[in-house]
């Protein structure tokens, strides 16, 4: 049976490499309109470091915002439609946490055994896995990485993105917005663990038609990072525990058994373009060089 699709893919991806291309270039140009204030009416440098983490996220988030959501319009999506209000319970919510969290802390874990033992005989690769971006622990850098970013990335990737991408297959959309939201990552860690946890996420975007879950398990996963390192290794070790004891009960199972539509047979072939391509190894580049 033929699977009549919504849109021409060609056209829809062409659009969504267009916004993320206009999406820089304005946040490029809004970090020029900042630094001329800033030279015109300059602030006290306590007051610029605290702000300067959550400037710096809202140079690209708006207009990777507003671009996405205007984009939704123009394919008759409404963006509200991402916020259906779901009844989680107690435990399920507790599952969906610690599946993701824990999935992700998993593979680190894994991925830095294997980086030790490699260092061990190839020292020069440590200079890649090294922490280019520091936590500093401002609140505005905090507030950033736990309310603003959960809620624009959610809202352009698994709401918008997802959404219109998702009539032209649901496993291509699943994995093209899951690799566009790891590029943005920086670092192999962040780029590995955010593509796996994206995965997942967006089959929990499709089984509650909603983002809130998501929201809240963003917001959580991005908080992790804050906790003092004694307690770190205490939540660590917890998540874990509950990851492997909700992967033997199966608690995940129902995410990803969900009706698919079936991949447009143009899908793959939609991507192959030299504009699309050096776009995708600029970001990457972007991403491990400035983090």
């Amino acid at each position: 049976m033929e699977y009549d699709y919504k849109y021409d893919l060609r056209e829809t991806v062409s659009d969504l490499f267009k916004c993320l291309v206009y999406s820089y270039l304005l946040s490029f140009l809004l970090l020029i309109l900042r630094t001329f204030i800033a030279s015109l009416l300059p602030l006290p440098a306590a007051m610029t470091e605290q702000l300067e983490p959550m400037l710096e996220y809202l140079d690209l988030g708006i207009p990777l915002l507003y671009l996405f959501i205007r984009l939704g319009r123009n394919y008759s999506f409404d963006t509200k439609s991402c916020f259906k209000r779901v009844a989680i319970k107690g435990r399920e919510l507790l599952s969906l946490c610690c599946l993701d969290a824990g999935l992700v802390l998993l593979v680190i874990l894994i991925i830095s055994c294997i980086t030790v033992v490699v260092i061990m005989y190839i020292p020069e690769v440590g200079e890649i896995f090294e922490n280019v971006s520091p936590t500093n622990d401002l609140p505005a850098e905090i507030l950033t990485a736990v309310v603003l970013a959960p809620i624009f990335e959610e809202i352009v990737f698994r709401g918008i993105m997802l959404n219109l991408l998702k009539p032209h297959g649901t496993r291509f959309a699943i994995l093209l917005v899951s690799f566009l939201f790891a590029i943005g990552h920086p670092g192999p860690f962040g780029m590995l663990s955010a593509f796996i946890g994206s995965i997942l996420m967006c089959h929990i975007v499709l089984y509650y038609q909603s983002i809130w879950p998501t929201i809240g398990i963003h917001v959580l996963h991005n908080a992790l990072g804050y906790f003092p390192d004694a307690l770190f290794v205490v939540l660590f070790l917890a998540i874990l525990c509950f990851f492997l004891y909700f992967l033997i009960k199966g608690d995940y199972k129902k995410y990803f058994k969900l009706p698919m539509v079936p991949n447009d047979p143009n899908c793959w072939a939609s991507l192959v373009s030299p504009g699309k391509i050096i776009l995708v190894l600029l970001l990457m580049i972007s991403s491990l060089v400035v983090g």
